[in-house]
C-alpha cells in the first residue's frame, strides 16, 4: 500500500494521480450513506408520533378519565359505553351471591365508611389539595353521588383521616310492637282474625255514612258559603294572602317537623390541639361536624375535652365518654349537649356493684345505658334485675353492645342449674323496656376475649348477629355457632335483609374475620342455620345495602377501594330498575352550617349551639 499510493496531505493518492475514496473524503455531489438514510428516518418518524401523541392528549379523553357525574375515584359503568371504553370494575373473589361483572368502585377513600340504615346512603371521606377533607355520600344501588360536605381541616395529622359514623335518631326496628300482636295481625291476613274484620267492616261502614253526611251538608251549605265569599270580598283574599305569605316565611315551629323528619346523620370527629402561639395554653378539645344524611346540611360542635375520648353512636344520641363515667351526650337534630356527672347517673339503691368499674355504655329512647361490675340500667328508665330472663341470675347481667333498638347482655345461669358452671346466656334485650326479646345458650369460652361482640342488624331489621351468636326475629329463634365443647366457633360479622350470615371460624375479631383471618370464612342460611364453609380466598362483605355487597380493599399500591357488587340475576330473572334520582345540593355544597361551639371544663360540661342542660336527676328504684 505504501508502494502504491502516496499521502498528500489528508487525501490519498494513487499512480495515476487518482484520488481514493474514503469516508472523510467522499465527493460532495455523493447521496448519503445507508446509516445516515436510518438515522433521518428515525427522526422523522419519531416527529410523527410525537406529534400524534400531543394531538390525542391535548383532543382525546385518556381511558381512565372519571366521568364528572361519578365523581372523583369512582368508577361506575354505563349502559352505552362499549367493553373497551367501559371504566374498569375489579374483579375480586366474593361469594357467589354478587355478581362482579357488575358494581362501582371507589379508590382513594377514607379506610372506614358509614351508611344510613333506613335511606341506604354511603359516606366515606377524602382529602383535597389543600391538606383538608370532605365528605361524601353516593347511592349504593349505582355508585353515583348524592352530595358532597365542603372541605374542613381536622384536628389529626394530615396523614390521619377523621373518625366517620352514622346516628339514627329513630331506631332501625319498628316501634314498640309487642309479638302477640304481630302474629295476630299475620293470623288476620289469613282469615283468623275474624273479630278484627268485624270491626274493620263496622269501621268502613261508619265512614260511609259519614261521607254521605258531609256531602249533605256540602250542598246545603255551598248557597250559605258563597254568599258569605261574596260579602267577604277582598277580605278574605287578603286573609289567604296573608296565611301564604306567613307560610312561606316559616318560623320555628313550622320548620321543626322538617328537622325531625331528618333522622339519620353521619358524623365525623378529630380530637387534638391549637397552637395559640407563644406563651398561650392549648387546651384540647373534640371538633364535631354532624351531617344531616337527607341533603348534607351540616352543624359544627366544639367540645373541650382533656383525654382522647370515646365516640358512639349506637343509640339514638351522639355519646362523649372517657370510657367511664364522665359522659356529654349531642342530640344531633339540634346539636344541644346535655352533660350528665358521674354523681348523676341513677344508681338503682339495691345495686351493690353498680358504683363499681361503672361505665357509660351507650344511649337509649329512655336513657343513658349504664352498667357496673355486675348488673346495668337505663339512667331514669329500667333495671337489669327486674327484667332478667327466668333462668338465669338476676345478679349477673353485663351488656356487651347495642344496635337498631336491641342491646344484647350476658348472663349467668341460676347456680342450681345443671350446666351453671359450663353454659352461660345471651340475651337480646328491648332497649325501650328492657324486656327479654330472645337468648341462646353458650358454652363459657376458657379464656374471654377483652373485646365484646358487637351487635350487627339487617336494614330491614329482622336479623342480628354478633360473633358467634345469631337472632332470628322473624321466626323468634337464636342460635350459637360453635362445637359442643364450646371450640371453633364462627365469628359472624355481617347479614342481610334474606337472612344471609358471613363471617369466619375462630376469627380473633369481627375486623380480623373482614381482613381475611380465622381458619376459613363461611356463609349461613339462618332459615336452615347450616354454616357452609367457602374458599380460603373468598372475601366476605362489609355490610349489604339495598342488595348491593360492600367490600374494602387495598391494592398493591396501597390504596383503599370501596367496591359494590349487586346480587347475581339469576337466568330469565328481570334486572332490578335503578331508583329514581332526587334533586341535590350542588357539588361541594352541604347545606347551611349551624355552629355549636363548645366551651367547658375537664368534666365535659360544655355548651353547644348555646344551650346547655345541667341533668342530675333520674334514679332507678
Amino acid at each position: 500500500m505504501a508502494t502504491m499510493f502516496q499521502r498528500i496531505g489528508r487525501r490519498l493518492v494513487g499512480p495515476t494521480g487518482m484520488l481514493r475514496t474514503t469516508r472523510h473524503n467522499r465527493p460532495l455531489g455523493d447521496g448519503p450513506t445507508r446509516r445516515e438514510r436510518i438515522v433521518r428516518t428515525s427522526l422523522a418518524v419519531g416527529g410523527v408520533l410525537l406529534a400524534l401523541l400531543l394531538l390525542l392528549v391535548t383532543c382525546g379523553p385518556p381511558a381512565d378519565r372519571k366521568s364528572d357525574k361519578a365523581g372523583p375515584g369512582v368508577s361506575v359503568p354505563t349502559a352505552s359505553a362499549s367493553a373497551s371504553s367501559a371504566p374498569r370494575i375489579p374483579q375480586l373473589v366474593v361469594p357467589d351471591t354478587y355478581d362482579t361483572t357488575n358494581g362501582w368502585d371507589i379508590t382513594d377513600s377514607s379506610p372506614t365508611y358509614a351508611v344510613a340504615q333506613s335511606s341506604g346512603l354511603i359516606a366515606y371521606l377524602a382529602r383535597t389539595d389543600d391538606d383538608e377533607y370532605l365528605i361524601r355520600t353516593i347511592n349504593p344501588k349505582n355508585g353515583k353521588p348524592a352530595w358532597d360536605g365542603e372541605p374542613r381541616r381536622t384536628l389529626y395529622p394530615p396523614d390521619r383521616f377523621p373518625r366517620l359514623l352514622s346516628v339514627s335518631a329513630d331506631p332501625v326496628r319498628k316501634a314498640e310492637e309487642p309479638a302477640g300482636e304481630k302474629a295476630g295481625d299475620k293470623a288476620g291476613d289469613k282469615g283468623g282474625d275474624k273479630g278484627g274484620d268485624k270491626k274493620d267492616d263496622k269501621k268502613k261502614d261508619d265512614e260511609k255514612d259519614d261521607k254521605a253526611k258531609d256531602d249533605a251538608n256540602a250542598k246545603d251549605g255551598e248557597k250559605a258559603k258563597d254568599d258569605a265569599q261574596a260579602k267577604d270580598g277582598d277580605k278574605g283574599k287578603d286573609g289567604e294572602n296573608a296565611q301564604g305569605a306567613q307560610d312561606a316565611k316559616g318560623d320555628g315551629k313550622q320548620d321543626a317537623p322538617e328537622e325531625q323528619e331528618a333522622q339519620e346523620y353521619f358524623v365525623t370527629w378529630s380530637y387534638g390541639r391549637v397552637d395559640q402561639g407563644p406563651g398561650q395554653p392549648s387546651d384540647s378539645f373534640i371538633s364535631l361536624d354532624i351531617f344531616r344524611a337527607s341533603d348534607g346540611r351540616a352543624r359544627r360542635i366544639e367540645l373541650p375535652w382533656p383525654d382522647p375520648p370515646k365516640i358512639t353512636a349506637s343509640g339514638p344520641s351522639i355519646l362523649i365518654s372517657d370510657g367511664k363515667a364522665t359522659t356529654a351526650v349531642i342530640d344531633p337534630a339540634k346539636g344541644d349537649i346535655v352533660s350528665v356527672p358521674p354523681g348523676a347517673l341513677g344508681y338503682p339503691k339495691e345495686c351493690k356493684e353498680c358504683r363499681t368499674l361503672t361505665q357509660v355504655r351507650g344511649t337509649t329512647p329512655k336513657g343513658l345505658l349504664v352498667s357496673g361490675a355486675k348488673e346495668f340500667w337505663v339512667r331514669g328508665g329500667w333495671y337489669s334485675r327486674k327484667v332478667a330472663p327466668k333462668d338465669a341470675d338476676p345478679a349477673t347481667g353485663v351488656p356487651a353492645s347495642q344496635a337498631g333498638g336491641y342491646i344484647l347482655a350476658t348472663w349467668q345461669k341460676k347456680k342450681e342449674a345443671k350446666d351453671a358452671r359450663t353454659h352461660e346466656l345471651w340475651v337480646l334485650h328491648d332497649a325501650a323496656t328492657g324486656k327479654a326479646v330472645l337468648q341462646a345458650r353458650c358454652r363459657k369460652p376458657a379464656i374471654r376475649s377483652a373485646e365484646d361482640p358487637q351487635l350487627v342488624i339487617s336494614r330491614d331489621g329482622e336479623y342480628l348477629v354478633a360473633g358467634r351468636l345469631a337472632f332470628d326475629l322473624r321466626e323468634k329463634r337464636a342460635y350459637c355457632f360453635e362445637e359442643e365443647d364450646g371450640t371453633r366457633p364462627l365469628m359472624l360479622t355481617t347479614v342481610t335483609d334474606d337472612g344471609t350470615a358471613y363471617g369466619a371460624r375462630s376469627a380473633r375479631s369481627a375486623s380480623d374475620a373482614l381482613a381475611g383471618g380465622g381458619s376459613a370464612p363461611v356463609v349461613v342460611d339462618l332459615t336452615t342455620a347450616t354454616p357452609e364453609t367457602m374458599a380460603l380466598n373468598v372475601r366476605i362483605p362489609g355490610a349489604e345495602i339495598a342488595g348491593i355487597g360492600l367490600f374494602r380493599w387495598t391494592d398493591g399500591k396501597d390504596r383503599s377501594h370501596l367496591t359494590g357488587y349487586p346480587h347475581r340475576q339469576e337466568p330469565g330473572q328481570e334486572q332490578e330498575p335503578a331508583p329514581e334520582e332526587t334533586p341535590v345540593p350542588e357539588p361541594g355544597r352541604s347545606g347551611e352550617d349551624g355552629q355549636g361551639n363548645g366551651q367547658g371544663d375537664g368534666q365535659g360540661n360544655g355548651q353547644g349551639n348555646g344551650q346547655v342542660q345541667e341533668d342530675g336527676a333520674g334514679g332507678v328504684s
